[in-house]
């Protein structure tokens, strides 16, 4: 049981991982239930963490800079003197694919991340993100 527990955790984490961290806009909401589970590393490993999920930041950028090209393209293809549906279905599969290739990113650099801490910090991490998604859970009810 407390393997399909913890299990269900990791798998939590990973999840939200993509949302936590998947652009420069993340909240201050977001940001402090991943701080969270950094808390309770020890600071080297929460230290490489951030690094390693720096790393995919960095390998983003150049998708983030496509996504805000491919915005513009939206915008204009939404002000033209007459609307072109294809031209608009297109730009938005663009986007997609760029944002799937984001996310993607993120989760590879979050499970690298994760693969590099002890089972117990491991676990540490995992039981400090479900506690914050209690205490946030409990706080909007």
């Amino acid at each position: 049981m407390n393997k399909i527990f913890s299990s269900a955790i990791l798998g939590l984490a990973l999840t939200i991982s993509s949302a936590a961290y998947a652009a420069p806009s993340t909240t201050a909401v977001q940001q402090s239930y991943i701080d969270s589970g950094l808390t309770a590393l020890s600071r080297k490993d929460a230290n490489n963490f951030r690094d390693t999920i720096g790393q995919a930041h960095e390998k983003n950028k150049d998708l983030y800079e496509q996504i805000h090209q491919v915005h513009e393209d939206l915008h204009g293809i939404l002000t033209a003197d007459s609307f072109d549906e294809d031209a608009f279905l297109e730009k938005s599969a663009e986007l997609r694919k760029l944002h799937v290739q984001i996310g993607t990113n993120i989760d590879e650099a979050f499970a690298n991340a994760i693969s590099n801490l002890s089972d117990k910090e491991r676990m540490r991490f995992a039981d400090a993100l479900q506690a914050s998604h209690e205490q946030n859970s409990a706080s909007k009810q």
